[in-house]
Order: C-alpha cells, then sequence, then structure tokens
C-alpha cells in the first residue's frame, strides 16, 4: 500500500560512510532480519549458515526494491547492510541456541 502515492522509480546507490552509519543504527531491519535467519537456520542444517545469510539479503533487496516507488520511503542500497548485520545475528543466535542445548556436535568430536 502506498497511502500518499506513488513516485517515479529512484534508488539511492550511495555507500558513503554517512549512509552506512546512518543505516546501520535501523533496528527494524536489524530485528526483521535476525528473525528470518535465525528461522532459516533452525530449519536448516546449522552447519550451512551462509545460506540463511544470503537469503535474507535477498529479502532485504526485495524490500528496498518495493520502496522505490512509495512517496515517503527511499530505497538504498546502504540499507542492507543492517539487513546483512541482523542476519549475521540471527544465525549466530540460533547457533548459540543449539549449542546450548546440546544439539551442535563438539569440535572435537568432529572427523
Amino acid at each position: 500500500m502506498a497511502p500518499d502515492g506513488r513516485r517515479p522509480f529512484a534508488i539511492d546507490w550511495q555507500l558513503t560512510e554517512p549512509e552506512l552509519a546512518f543505516s546501520l543504527v535501523k533496528a527494524p531491519h536489524i530485528a526483521a532480519s535476525g528473525f528470518l535467519a535465525l528461522l532459516a537456520l533452525l530449519g536448516a542444517d546449522r552447519d550451512r549458515w551462509i545460506r540463511p545469510v544470503l537469503w535474507c539479503v535477498l529479502v532485504g533487496a526485495g524490500w528496498e526494491l518495493c520502496q522505490t516507488t512509495v512517496i515517503g520511503h527511499t530505497a538504498r542500497l546502504a540499507d542492507l547492510a543492517p539487513d546483512a548485520l541482523g542476519a549475521c545475528l540471527g544465525c549466530l543466535l540460533g547457533h548459540a541456541a543449539a549449542w546450548t542445548a546440546g544439539t551442535l556436535p563438539h569440535a572435537d568430536n568432529r572427523p
């Protein structure tokens, strides 16, 4: 839904330090990606954490594409950084939960 209407397609491609600093404090991006990555990690093999991270970044790219024409929203390439951060944190949380529950193999038991 676009309550304020639509505008021409536009993406902010800047990856400057101020842009990244502005994006990396977006808690909703980090939390949503972290939750999605946690669920993806728990539903998949816990040793393959790179897939949930990549899928969450792709979902974040989809969110940004959806914002390209909505008035009041700005699609930014820099907003993929908090998505990647959240996905990594979600995977880390999933590994910590699995390790705490004792479901991850120990390093000394691996071949």
